[in-house]
């Protein structure tokens, strides 16, 4: 036995190392697997959440825009298309398919998630954009105000001026009077918290929400389609989820 070792020894010191180097890439292989399983397995865990919490937000045939923008992206990394082939052998064929269903809808669900949150910041933009041309208005117009104030005055005394020069001082007085009157009409009052109170006033009213907010109606029927959609599949109770959830919890 010695003999055959000491003649052998190199062969067999090749096969220890061999073998060896099997066993380390078999197990890393295992528990590339094992988080693989547990990776899925939490995305799905979180994804059904995530769908019942947007399922939550359609109260009486409509949505709750406030929520909307408060919710949480679904997901950004598809775990199971990353990581599927690892299961093709591992699950049956229906349960596979049932899996890949979820992250379809999942995916649907959140395009629309998406859409519904983009379109209300545009809408913020849209409201600041109001906001900025109605308050050029409010300033154009108090610019106007007191240059009109200064040109009337202006226009006054120097009609005044033209009119009474030559008339003795109690006719100029009367003709001073009727220049008034006649051109008291032209003349703005100067307020100078008008500005700032019809801010507040702008500020007020698109708060109430006077300006139409639009959402179509599409984003809520394809929610409700893939939602129900979802409801059906009961990933759950599949044998497919349990292997998964089973490899997840594995030690080694």
């Amino acid at each position: 036995m010695w003999d055959f070792i000491k003649e052998n020894w190199s062969n067999i010191f090749l096969i220890i190392v061999t073998a060896s180097a099997l066993l380390v890439y078999l197990l890393q292989e295992r528990r590339k697997i094992t988080e693989a399983a547990a990776l899925i397995k939490m995305q799905i865990d979180e994804l059904q959440n995530g769908i019942a919490e947007i399922d939550s937000f359609i109260v009486d045939g409509k949505l709750n825009f406030t929520a909307f923008y408060e919710s949480h992206q679904l997901f950004s990394e598809d775990y199971w298309s990353k990581y599927k082939h690892y299961f093709v052998k591992r699950i049956d064929a229906k349960d596979f398919g049932t899996i890949s269903k979820l992250y379809e809808y999942a995916s649907e669900i959140q395009e629309q998630q998406v859409l519904m949150k983009t379109l209300q910041k545009n809408f913020f933009f849209v409201c600041q954009q109001n906001i900025s041309n109605l308050e050029t208005t409010e300033v154009l117009k108090t610019i106007n105000i007191q240059n009109n104030v200064q040109l009337v005055t202006d226009y006054q005394a120097k009609l005044k001026g033209a009119v009474t020069s030559e008339l003795d001082e109690e006719t100029a007085q009367a003709v001073s009077e009727i220049i008034k009157k006649a051109t008291a009409e032209y003349v703005f009052p100067s307020n100078s918290n008008s500005l700032t109170d019809n801010r507040q006033q702008i500020l007020n009213l698109v708060n109430q929400q006077y300006f139409t907010t639009y959402y179509p109606l599409q984003i809520k029927l394809s929610l409700e389609k893939y939602i129900k959609k979802y409801s059906l599949l009961e990933i759950d109770g599949t044998d497919g989820y349990k292997t998964i959830k089973k490899i997840s919890e594995r030690r080694f």
